[in-house]
């Protein structure tokens, strides 16, 4: 999953190393 995909408007935060995905998804929304 290291790859500049986007999800839900948000960059891809496991090449951040953010282990809450759904939590910094959730920021953007």
């Amino acid at each position: 999953m290291i790859s500049p995909t986007f999800l839900d408007g948000a960059p891809n935060w496991v090449d951040l190393g953010t282990p809450d995905l759904d939590g910094a998804t959730a920021f953007y929304r």
